[in-house]
């Protein structure tokens, strides 16, 4: 009797009966609307899943009551049919019958009989009584109202139908009848949202959003409606989950990205950013902002130096007075080195070590003093992004090693770190430099300051400091070493170590003080608080003497050479090459003191006018090449005289001093420098 037997019908996977009215009417027949979705699956036969299909309902003398055909790819279905005999629902393919289902058998109850061997089901099955009476001849039911009235076939599986003699409508006591709990055999469980086999009682997440139900609370957002705004986007992924006109904030200040000017807060707005990326800050990922950088597609380039893009700051402070250092952190950016603190009052020369708070805006700033030492000469070379510097200040005329914590509003009093061991109690010390690297065993961050020290004979030696990185309070060493360490040499009476990087990388010079210094670099690790060192000489060919001044993060070092036994040359290079290379700067004297993460390196040129310079130098491994921005590939800051750039941030802020003149055109003594780059103007 019924078609689905026959043998090319397949066995019907993961379908879902929900069967919500059943009629053979006896006055008249019963009318029921057949409505539901398709479970199209993986391919797993011949028949390709997404064609066109029909779904027919079969009566029990094999004629088709109505039919309904579905494109290609649709799933939804609904029609009509009057019910007077056994009815079967078909869905078929090419192949012929995929799935059938009985939607009413009036001689043997209301059980659902399946069979196939295809991959594609009635997913959702529904039917609804719109017209007459649903009766059974094997145990009469009358629906309580004509129409939109439901129950279910079989919805606990059991053979019997649903509220016919011996069934139990609800089997899990919950109070929830059978056909109305997704959970039929849970007590504990009614609604299963998701449809995760989770019941939402247990669930922490019903609506497989992204966002607990917890968060969902919070937020106000719906937690059984997974598209609480219906945009289009999960709750979970929607940065404005209540909002309909917007899903992502990609620069996270508050303002979504279809309303936001510039989506990546890069200084350039998104209807400028025609090749660049408007949804990354820094679209050739070196470091600088695409409305920063004058090559925003290329690595290595920052924006060039010129009266449109730098705002020169001269500090008025002192007859004396330089910028040595500054932080890369726009919101906490300190800027330190010495200042004549006498100078205003018409005394003698007194040079103390001062800071600039950068991050309340630039210029004019006054310095404070970071006090140290008996207060008779006091300098601070380096600054941390933790707000710890170092530098040095002298004490009854003995010039020592000192750190200060400066992120407070009040700088603390500088602290000496001290001498290496057995040096005599006059012996100096002073520190150049600081840097936070990780311990290799516990990854706990450590500061690393480095200068010179002299040693038990008198000799000065390159030293490393291992401080707090916060604090700047010196750590205990440990079992069979000291604090400080000397960073030895092969040969020679002197060294000093004038830089360090967040590597490890120490640089500096070595040498004998008769027959001339040269670069040298050493390279530390700390493993569970003990130090390891390694020490290479870094000679420049042909130079008489050479010194590094300058390390960046990612390597980078700068510094000078004497070639000629008359003028000094600016050099650079990185770690890893052989030898490094000169900057082409003519015959001019020049220096190289700092240098950034991505080639803004900070000295100065005699080119005329003499003064503080700037390369922007692109670091091509193992190559460096030159980019000219100026004459002779340097761009000397416009100041009244000489000077020199010293610190360089790895966001392009320059700090040095320059030699101020009075009205008459006479020197009146070295003024601090900031030199800024400023950001391109929005264009809505």
């Amino acid at each position: 009797m019924l078609r689905f037997l026959r043998a090319n019908v397949g066995v019907v996977a993961s379908a879902v009966l929900m069967l919500m009215a059943a009629a053979c009417g006896k006055d008249e027949p019963a009318q029921i609307l057949i409505f539901g979705s398709l479970a199209r699956g993986a391919d797993a036969d011949a028949v390709p899943n997404d064609l066109a299909l029909t779904i027919v309902a079969v009566d029990a003398e094999g004629k088709a009551a109505a039919s309904q055909g579905l494109a290609a790819g649709a799933t939804d279905f609904s029609f009509k049919v009057d019910v007077e005999t056994d009815l079967v629902l078909e869905l078929r393919d090419s192949a012929g019958i995929a799935a059938a289902v009985v939607v009413w058998n009036k001689a043997g109850g209301h059980r659902a009989f399946r069979s196939g061997t295809s991959d594609i089901d009635f997913g959702v099955l529904r039917t609804v009584l719109k017209r007459g009476r649903a009766t059974s001849t094997r145990d009469p039911l009358e629906l309580a109202g004509p129409k939109d009235s439901a129950i279910l076939a079989d919805g606990d599986g059991d053979g019997i139908c649903d509220h016919s003699s011996g069934d139990v409508p609800d089997q899990d006591g919950d109070t929830a009848v059978d056909s109305a709990d997704a959970m039929p055999f849970d007590a504990t469980e009614i609604f299963d949202t998701d449809r995760d086999d989770v019941g939402n009682n247990a669930d922490l997440d019903d609506d497989a959003d992204g966002l607990s139900d917890a968060q969902e609370t919070g937020l106000g957002t719906n937690p059984l409606v997974s598209d609480s705004d219906a945009d289009g986007a999960l709750d979970g992924s929607d940065a404005f989950p209540m909002d309909p006109t917007e899903t992502a904030d990609v620069d996270l200040d508050g303002q979504g990205n279809n309303a936001d000017l510039d989506d990546d807060n890069d200084f350039l707005a998104d209807a400028a950013e025609t090749a660049t990326d408007p949804l990354n800050p820094d679209s050739d990922a070196d470091g600088v902002m695409d409305g920063l950088d004058t090559y925003p597609l290329r690595q290595g380039r920052f924006a060039a130096f010129d009266t449109n893009t730098m705002r020169l700051v001269r500090l008025p402070n002192g007859a004396a007075s330089a910028a040595l250092d500054v932080t890369s952190s726009p919101d906490n950016r300190i800027i330190v080195g010495f200042s004549d603190k006498a100078a205003t009052a018409g005394g003698a020369l007194k040079i103390q070590a001062v800071m600039w708070d950068g991050s309340v805006g630039l210029g004019p700033l006054n310095p404070i003093e970071l006090p140290a030492g008996d207060g008779s000469y006091s300098a601070a070379h380096a600054v941390a992004d933790t707000a710890v510097a170092v530098g040095e200040a002298a004490t009854a005329g003995v010039i020592a090693a000192v750190i200060w914590d400066v992120s407070g509003p009040s700088p603390t009093a500088g602290v000496t770190l001290g001498t290496l061991p057995g040096a005599a109690a006059s012996a100096g010390s002073a520190a150049y430099d600081i840097a936070i690297i990780n311990d290799t065993a516990t990854q706990a961050e450590v500061g690393v300051v480095v200068g010179e020290s002299q040693d038990a004979s008198g000799n000065v030696r390159a030293a490393l400091w291992l401080v707090d990185p916060n604090t700047g309070a010196k750590l205990t060493p440990a079992a069979g070493q000291t604090n400080p360490v000397e960073l030895e040499i092969a040969t020679g009476d002197y060294s000093a170590a004038y830089a360090v990087g967040e590597t490890g990388a120490i640089v500096g010079e070595s040498g004998s003080i008769a027959t001339g210094m040269h670069a040298h670099r050493w390279s530390v690790t700390v493993t569970a608080g003990v130090v390891s060192l390694a020490s290479e000489s870094m000679p420049v060919p042909g130079a008489l003497m050479s010194a590094a001044f300058g390390l960046s993060a990612t390597g980078y070092v700068v510094g000078e050479a004497l070639n000629d036994g008359a003028a000094t040359r600016a050099f650079a290079w990185e770690l890893d090459e052989a030898t490094p290379h000169l900057l082409d700067l003519a015959t001019a004297s020049s220096g190289a003191f700092g240098c950034s993460s991505m080639g803004r390196i900070a000295g100065s040129s005699s080119v005329t006018p003499h003064g503080p310079a700037v390369w922007d130098a692109e670091f091509i491994n193992p190559v460096l090449t030159e980019q000219v921005i100026g004459a002779d590939s340097t761009l000397l800051l416009a100041t009244d005289g000489a000077g020199s750039a010293y610190g360089v941030s790895d966001d392009g802020v320059v700090v040095g001093s320059y030699q101020a003149k009075t009205a008459g055109g006479a020197a009146d003594g070295d003024r601090p420098l900031i030199a800024l780059p400023a950001p391109r103007v929005l264009t809505p």
